[in-house]
């Protein structure tokens, strides 16, 4: 998994990187809601508050997994778009193993700080098929490697 943010570019347009292979998942998103997100309204748009909310953004994808109980699915947000929210779809199986696969939601204008509110099963329309496992620890891991990577 890779998530870079690309701090040179100051249009907060196609400026985060998210690839995850098993996924076939290679594309660029915007953080123009980063920059503008309303949980973080003491901080002024700038890089450094996009990237200060992605940093949480990714520390909140780890307490959800770690807290969601087996059968659970929990959702860890990354397309943050005007009419609709891309996000990683994830199953908690036995074992500490992880099904992920990647959904869009009908959700309009949300932030990323309003991840625990979001009503994501309710407002899903379009799950991709293809899947991967691994288990939590490696993910974990995974996602440890892409935070330390962000630079404040």
């Amino acid at each position: 998994m890779t998530i870079t943010f690309d701090d040179q570019s100051p249009s907060y347009h196609d400026d985060l990187y998210v690839k995850i292979p098993e996924l076939n998942l290679d594309r660029r998103f915007d953080t123009y809601f980063f920059a503008l997100d309303l949980g973080y309204s003491s901080i002024e748009e700038s890089i450094e508050k996009v990237k200060i909310v992605l940093k949480d953004l990714l520390e909140n994808w780890a307490k959800a997994i770690k807290t969601a109980k087996v059968g659970e699915t929990v959702y860890l947000p990354i397309d943050f778009s005007d009419q609709s929210v891309g996000a990683l779809k994830v199953s908690k199986e036995a074992n500490n193993r992880l099904t992920i696969r990647y959904s869009s939601h009908k959700i309009v204008c949300m932030f990323p700080s309003f991840m625990a509110e979001a009503k994501f099963a309710e407002t899903e329309t379009s799950t991709q098929k293809q899947c991967f496992e691994v288990s939590m620890a490696s993910f974990l891991d995974e996602l440890e490697r892409e935070y330390s990577k962000i630079y404040i």
